[in-house]
């Protein structure tokens, strides 16, 4: 093992060093424009050449922004028109107008490396409005139409894992793989890359070789956080280990499926506290610990979900799993109470989904559906009343494809703002009327799109919940079945006065635990550091 530790240190130590040189390069790459350097040649050329370069190069962008646009519309300064061109577009840039830049930069690009000998610093800066916005339906509409071997290879890794990620997104998951796997180990998308590929190799039911992949984006150094995000990745990849033992399970021989589960709550329990994902790690742990009959697991995780610090959080399973487990082990007064609390709260949420979709949502455009849906959003988080409960809000509104939506719609509001305060000569211009009308465009499409997922999102969602409704109306059933059955015993046998004595016996026990453990008692007050921590002491009442 001492053999192979300088190379695992060289390789870590080639990885930092690469990101970093990727990152030089694409600093000086983003910076090589800042300033058009004099030359003899352009004392030669029109007074408003020469203005609109000292312009730019004084930092007005403005009026050098409807120079270099005048530059363009003059058919006499033709041969300008390409450096006019990319200028534009890099003065637009520098004033923060990502969208208007972003329709100018996918001028020079389309026209390929060949074409313009701006090619390479037009894509160095869509890459970085993409990474600004958060927005790459334009990058990728960039590269479905030009060959990736076109593109310069400074970029090759960045690029492999965007047009991967475009596959991905596209369903295309064997042609993803491909792109994802040319990821070169030093760069700093590499991390990025075997995440998706752990993804995809979890979907072929591959385990062990997620596994390994999951296992090597731990061992990763933290580099380029700016554009590679490796320090988010590595969290990542501790849920999606807890789930390909999940998955695993489920696939495995019902003589190991015991300890896969118990593999992974292992690694649901590795998810941190300050992980964006520990809730969702807790509730996967609470499926898996249902699995194998480990109940003072699940019983206890379901109790932390259940915590007032959760109020907001859209969980119905978490209740029916306990409804069950307090079923299975006979106890039928706490699943009796915990199956009745599910009819009270997702009844509820149940009837107000069900009336927002036949009452409100036909009457509405997309559009409208999006604002009604924030408008609801911001005044349920207030306290106010709202038609759809808070719970189904959050949880309709805060997945990521609505997310992106509304910050892309919240860019394109950012980007009016300024327009609407730039100079008045600016707004004279016919490229100001040509750009506020594809932002306008642009921001109704968005909203449109939005509206749409987010309506089918509700229309899912009141499908889930009246399934969960009708199961615990199963539930149900067999429930008063065996209450009725135990009646009769202990009308017969005179179990309950037994029952009564076992109770008692328990408020007098303190459950033994190990050495390194503490023991204390929940008392029906909930405190933040103690969440996730719980289990529940139980054994089964079945006679």
């Amino acid at each position: 093992m001492k053999r192979f530790a300088p190379i695992l240190t060289a390789l870590l130590l080639a990885a930092v060093f690469m990101a970093c040189a990727e990152q030089s390069a694409r600093e000086k790459l983003l910076s090589r424009y800042d300033y058009i350097k004099p030359t003899p040649a352009m004392l030669k050329m029109p007074q408003e050449v020469q203005t609109t370069i000292r312009q730019y190069n004084d930092g007005y962008y403005y009026p050098a922004a409807i120079g270099f646009y005048n530059i363009l519309q003059n058919p006499d300064w033709r041969a300008l028109h390409e450096s006019a061109e990319y200028y534009f577009a890099e003065s637009l840039y520098r004033l923060r107008l990502y969208q208007a830049c972003q329709y100018e930069l996918t001028k020079i690009l389309f026209k390929g490396p060949d074409g313009s000998a701006y090619f390479t610093s037009a894509l160095i800066k869509l890459l970085d409005i993409t990474y600004e916005t958060k927005d790459e339906t334009v990058i990728f509409a960039v590269l479905s139409n030009i060959p990736l071997e076109k593109f310069p290879g400074m970029f090759r890794n960045e690029l492999l894992y965007l047009v991967g990620k475009m596959y991905f997104y596209q369903g295309q998951y064997d042609e993803a793989y491909v792109k994802f796997d040319q990821v070169e180990t030093a760069s700093a998308f590499y991390a990025k890359a075997n995440y998706f590929k752990g993804i995809v190799e979890v979907r072929r039911k591959e385990y062990e070789k997620a596994k390994e992949t999951f296992d090597l984006i731990a061992t990763l150094p933290i580099v380029a956080e700016e554009f590679g995000e490796s320090r988010k990745v590595k969290e990542m990849s501790k849920l999606a280990v807890g789930q390909l033992f999940y998955a695993a399970a489920h696939d495995a021989p019902g003589d190991q499926q015991e300890e896969i589960f118990k593999a992974a709550i292992t690694f649901y329990d590795q998810v941190d506290r300050d992980n964006p994902q520990w809730f969702e790690a807790q509730f996967e742990k609470t499926w898996s610990a249902t699995m194998i009959g480990r109940y003072g697991i699940s019983l206890g995780t379901s109790l932390t979900l259940a915590s007032p610090y959760f109020d907001d959080r859209f969980v119905p399973e978490v209740e029916l799993i306990s409804a069950i487990t307090w079923y299975t082990l006979c106890k039928y007064a706490e699943a009796r109470e915990t199956l009745n609390r599910f009819f009270v709260l997702y009844g509820d949420m149940h009837e107000r989904v069900k009336r927002y979709l036949a009452e409100d949502a036909p009457g509405m455009e997309s559009q409208q559906t999006y604002d009604n849906l924030l408008d609801q959003y911001e005044a349920a988080y207030k306290g106010e009343e709202t038609k759809l409960p808070i719970q189904v809000l959050t949880y309709v509104l805060n997945q990521q494809r609505f997310v992106n939506y509304f910050q892309h719609v919240q860019e394109i509001d950012r980007e009016f703002d300024m327009i609407w305060i730039a100079p008045p000569q600016f707004a004279a211009t016919e490229f100001f009327a040509q750009t506020v009308k594809k932002m306008d465009r642009q921001r109704s499409n968005i909203k449109k799109k939005a509206g749409q997922w987010a309506l089918s999102e509700l229309k899912a969602t009141e499908e889930m919940l009246a399934q969960l409704l009708g199961n615990a109306h199963n539930i149900d059933f067999e429930l008063t079945d065996a209450e009725r059955r135990r009646l009769e015993e202990e009308d017969k046998y005179g179990v309950g006065f037994q029952s009564r004595i076992y109770e008692q016996e328990e408020l007098l026990l303190s459950p033994a635990v190990p050495d390194k453990y503490q023991y204390w008692p929940f008392d029906g007050e909930f405190w933040k550091d103690e969440l996730g921590y719980y289990l529940m002491a139980v054994e089964q009442e079945c006679q």
